[in-house]
C-alpha cells in the first residue's frame, strides 16, 4: 500500500490549514455573535412591543382624563376610556349604542338628580382600574353598589376604611376564618377595604354600577345588567381557567352561561343575613385557591 506525504502536497499547494481553520472559526464565531445579537434584539423587539400593547390603553385612559379635566362623564370617549384593556374584551358590545346610552343616563344622573348618586364618578369603573384583563384570575360578583354616604367604592362587598363594616362583609370574614385551608384574621381594627383583593387579579363586579343614596337597585334596567352581562360573556370567551364565585341566586343566574369546561364556577348561598345563617362554612376561598395553583397560578392572599 502507498503512502501519500500530505505534507508535501500542502506545501506545493500552498495550503495553510491552521490558518484557514482559525479563520473559518473566527468568521463562525462572528457569524454566532451576530445570530445572538439578532436574536436578543428581536426579543428586545417583542418585549417593546408587548409592553406598548398593554399600556396603550392606560395611556389612552390617561390623556382622555387629562383632556376633561379627569372627569370620566365629560365625554363618552373618556366614559369608555375608564375601561382600559377591557375595552378589547368588550370591542363588539361597544360598537353597538347601548353603553352610549348608559353613559347618557349616567351623566344626567349625576348631573341632576336631587340625591346623591354613589360610587363617586371617579370611582365607577375602579374594579377594572384595578384589575387588567389579560391579570384576570377572579370574578366576584355582586349586585349593586351601597346606598349610604361613604361607602360604595366600585368594588363589591367592599367599603372605604374607617367606614363602619356591613354584616354581609361581617360574614365573608367569618367564612375566611372558618376555612381551615386560608390563612386568615379579621383586621384589627375592623375594615371592609377589599382593594387588596382586586389588586391580585379579582374583578370585584356589581351587575349594576351606580346607585341613588338609599334606593337600592334604583339604577336597574337602565342599560348596566346589559353591559356587566358583556363583560361576563367576554370574560367567557375570550379567558380561560377563571374563578367565578357566585353568591345567591342572582348572581348565579347572571353568570349561568359560563362554560364550566373552561371556569371553576364556585357556587354558595348570599353572606348576607338575610339568606340564613350558612355563609360561615363556605368553602369557596380555599376552593378558588387550590383550583388557581392547579393551573400554575398563583393563589390569592385572601388577607386584607
Amino acid at each position: 500500500m502507498a503512502f501519500i506525504n500530505l505534507s508535501f502536497i500542502d506545501q506545493k499547494l500552498n495550503i495553510q490549514p491552521n490558518e484557514d481553520q482559525a479563520k473559518i472559526s473566527k468568521q463562525r464565531a462572528k457569524s454566532e455573535k451576530k445570530s445572538v445579537q439578532v436574536d436578543e434584539e428581536e426579543k428586545s423587539a417583542i418585549q417593546t412591543v408587548a409592553n406598548t400593547v398593554d399600556t396603550n390603553h392606560q395611556k389612552q385612559n390617561q390623556l382622555s382624563s387629562a383632556l376633561n379635566g379627569g372627569d370620566c362623564l365629560n365625554s363618552y370617549e373618556s366614559f369608555v376610556g375608564e375601561l382600559g384593556d377591557w375595552q378589547d374584551c368588550l370591542g363588539d358590545y361597544l360598537k353597538t349604542p347601548a353603553f352610549k346610552q348608559v353613559y347618557q343616563f349616567v351623566k344626567g344622573e349625576y348631573e341632576t338628580s336631587k340625591k346623591p348618586i354613589y360610587p363617586p364618578k371617579e370611582l365607577i369603573f375602579n374594579a377594572f382600574k384595578h384589575v387588567q384583563f389579560k391579570d384576570l384570575k377572579v370574578v366576584l360578583v355582586g349586585q349593586d353598589p351601597y346606598i349610604k354616604p361613604g361607602e360604595a367604592m366600585g368594588l363589591c362587598f367592599s367599603i372605604p376604611k374607617g367606614v363602619k363594616v356591613p354584616p354581609s362583609l361581617k360574614n365573608i370574614y367569618k367564612a375566611l376564618e372558618n376555612d381551615p385551608k386560608v390563612q386568615f384574621k379579621t383586621p384589627s381594627p375592623i375594615h371592609g377595604d377589599l382593594s387588596a383583593w382586586a389588586s391580585q387579579g379579582v374583578l370585584m363586579l356589581n351587575a349594576i354600577l351606580t346607585v341613588q343614596e338609599g334606593v337600592s337597585n334604583s339604577h336597574q334596567k337602565k342599560g348596566w345588567e346589559q353591559f356587566t352581562d358583556a363583560v361576563i360573556q367576554g370574560i367567557n370567551n375570550r379567558h380561560s381557567g377563571v374563578v367565578f364565585m357566585l353568591w345567591g341566586g342572582k348572581a348565579q343566574e347572571k353568570a349561568g352561561k359560563v362554560n364550566r369546561q373552561k371556569h371553576c364556577v364556585l357556587e354558595y348561598s348570599h353572606p348576607s343575613p338575610l339568606a340564613g345563617k350558612g355563609f360561615g362554612d363556605c368553602k369557596n376561598f380555599s376552593q378558588a385557591n387550590e383550583f388557581l395553583v392547579s393551573k400554575g397560578l398563583q393563589p390569592i392572599n385572601w388577607q386584607n
